[in-house]
């Protein structure tokens, strides 16, 4: 199981530095030995990194069948962050293909009960209010960065505090333009 936790982790350092081989090996590596062992999470979070890697790839559409086979075993499971996992990656995937209002009706209707204040939270309304910045939405993207703002201010992380701040100036300059 160990093993397996390492492979996924070396397949996402590789994805970070989009080394597509190397990070493809790993990840298959990881899937393989969480398939093996039955290990459910374990093949949950391997699918969510073939997805990241796909996305990557620039091959959205099967990054959203991997991002669908990592929630239903997050939802077999009452694995919330692989379902919160699964919902971000989906919406970058989307983000990539231009589907926007997709974005906000998946947004709309997500049950937000599984999220927890935790890193992948922070990163679920990431691609949410890059969407509604794209689509010239500052009234929607302000609504998100506020909740945002919550989460940092509750997770004190220095990522969750450099999105507040960085998308806080990008909206406080976009204003000044109108």
């Amino acid at each position: 199981m160990f093993e397996s936790i390492s492979y996924g982790s070396l397949g996402s350092i590789e994805i970070v530095k989009s080394d597509i081989p190397t990070a493809q090996n790993y990840i298959e590596r990881d899937l393989q030995l969480t398939l093996d062992l039955g290990d459910k999470q374990g093949q949950s979070i391997a699918f969510g990194l073939m997805g990241e890697l796909c996305n990557l790839k620039q091959e959205e559409e099967l990054a959203l069948e991997y991002f669908d086979r990592q929630e239903r075993l997050a939802q077999e499971l009452h694995y919330s962050k692989g379902i919160v996992k699964a919902h971000t990656g989906r919406y970058y995937s989307w983000l990539y293909q231009g589907r926007h209002q997709k974005i906000e009706y998946e947004f709309k209707s997500f049950d937000q009960s599984v999220l927890g204040i935790n890193q992948a939270s922070v990163d679920y309304f990431i691609p949410v209010l890059l969407s509604r910045l794209i689509l010239k939405e500052p009234d929607l993207a302000l609504e998100v960065l506020q909740i945002l703002t919550s989460y940092s201010q509750q997770l004190n992380t220095t990522i969750a505090r450099f999105y507040v701040d960085w998308f806080g100036k990008f909206m406080e300059n976009q204003n000044k333009e109108r």
